[in-house]
């Protein structure tokens, strides 16, 4: 290939950056990437420079925009909401913007895990946050798929934020969080009567007093279980209310036709294994190819570019994979992990590459357990190039990467399964992903 991007690449491309590329088109991309290192080069480049992009132009913004983040916070629903709702959501929005004004910090940064960035009111921000910084109110971005946060507030109050989550967070006469988008887990120390801790969604308002849970959000849908006490969890769609206590779940919609219901959470299965049919894929990100390709009819899953996090200056660091998230209503847990517990999938690369296993798992079902990694060195079993191997990891002898929230894999469930190389040369194609209680 020549300097120039090909057009069926470059259409590729742009429908791969903008989330819009079909399962067909999946499966041509893999195939042109696959048999042609020019087109390699180009993806590498076109996915770095789109990811640049990305970030330069919210760096851009961050100046002329940061400002009218605060009404973000109170911004209206697209849907009308019983009055007292919308009276709860005007109180919040100014409490939010009131708070956002203070200078004061409000919380420490117990321990993170990849990268915590934070942008305050007044335009000011803060990428590649490390232990021990102090914090102001303000949006708090846990950037990258495997990255993890905890933030400690002076009553003992510890909230973690998962991969890829966004969060306002300020704190005046009570504490006010704004969950965006992502997952939270978050142990409370008991709040002062009548200021609970509160947590808004896109489709929830929960109050706490004092209690351990966890809460996974996305624009249509919010999950919650919870480890210990009560809390309260209202449905902005209606109002409607539910109280939910300790190893109780519930799940609030944009729509309003079930009623609002604690219940039993469903726990994660020992066993698990990775389908490549609508409904798991919906829960990867890669290159699904359920039926192979005219080369090789595996079913598979390729590897695509995610940001794994961001260096001090905001740039991303980009490595190549493939992740699968549990759903929303189980809080994003998928399978539970035993002592015995073992990771198997068959994988193969165009050329000899380290490939990183991690999961990032909530304890008990409802805090968070720590993220947790291994490493399959770059393969020397004679096994050629391209060929399938088989790895097989024992989950409890994976690698702490947050000690402070544990040591072991063992009796938690996963939130996130993430396989990956470096570069997109490596290749890297999965098949037959399961997780097993033992061999």
């Amino acid at each position: 290939m020549n300097g120039r991007i090909p057009e069926e690449l470059e259409g590729l491309l742009n429908a791969l950056a903008d989330g819009a590329l079909e399962p067909d088109g999946e499966m041509r991309l893999a195939t042109i990437l696959r048999d042609d290192a020019g087109a390699r080069g180009h993806y590498r480049r076109f996915m770095a420079m789109h990811a640049a992009l990305h970030w330069d132009y919210a760096s851009a913004a961050t100046a002329v925009a940061r400002a009218a983040r605060a009404p973000r916070w109170a911004r209206l629903e697209h849907f009308a909401l019983a009055a007292s709702v919308v009276a709860a959501a005007i109180l919040g929005g100014l409490l939010f913007r009131s708070h956002l004004s203070g200078t004061s910090p409000i919380v420490t940064v117990a321990a993170t895990d990849g990268s915590l960035s934070w942008a305050g009111a007044d335009g000011s921000a803060r990428a590649g946050l490390a232990d021990g910084a102090r914090l102001e109110a303000g949006t708090f971005e846990t950037d990258g798929l495997g990255s993890s946060a905890t933030l400690a507030f002076a009553d003992g109050t510890t909230v973690v934020l998962g991969g890829e989550t966004q969060a306002d967070i300020s704190e005046g006469s009570q504490k006010l969080i704004h969950l965006r988008t992502g997952t939270l887990s978050a142990d409370v120390a008991p709040q002062p009567s009548g200021r609970p801790l509160v947590v808004r969604t896109p489709t929830a308002v929960i109050e706490v007093l004092g209690t351990a849970f966890a809460v996974a959000a996305e624009p249509e849908k919010t999950g919650i279980s919870v480890q210990r006490g009560v809390v309260r969890m209202r449905r902005t769609a209606d109002g409607q209310a539910v109280d939910v206590a300790a190893d109780r779940a519930a799940v609030a919609t944009l729509g309003n036709a079930e009623p609002m219901a604690a219940r039993a959470p469903t726990d994660a299965p020992s066993h698990w294994r990775l389908g490549l049919g609508r409904e798991d894929a919906e829960r990867v990100r890669a290159l699904v190819m359920p039926h192979g390709d005219a080369g090789d009819p595996t079913p598979r899953i390729g590897a695509r570019p995610y940001v794994a996090k961001r260096r001090a200056d905001g740039t991303a660091i980009i490595r190549h994979g493939i992740s699968v998230r549990g759903p929303t209503e189980r809080v994003r847990k998928f399978v539970s992990i035993e002592a015995g517990s073992v990771i198997r999938f068959r994988y193969r690369t165009a050329r000899p590459a380290a490939v990183s296993v991690l999961i990032s798992t909530l304890r008990q079902g409802r805090v968070f357990g720590g993220n947790f990694e291994a490493t399959i060195p770059a393969a020397g079993d004679g096994v050629a190039q391209g060929q399938w191997r088989v790895a097989e990891i024992r989950a409890d002898a994976m690698r702490p990467l947050m000690p402070s929230a544990g040591t072991r894999a063992a009796d938690t469930a996963v939130m996130l399964l993430l396989i990956s190389t470096t570069a997109p040369e490596d290749g890297l194609e999965i098949a037959d992903v399961s997780v097993d209680s033992g061999p």
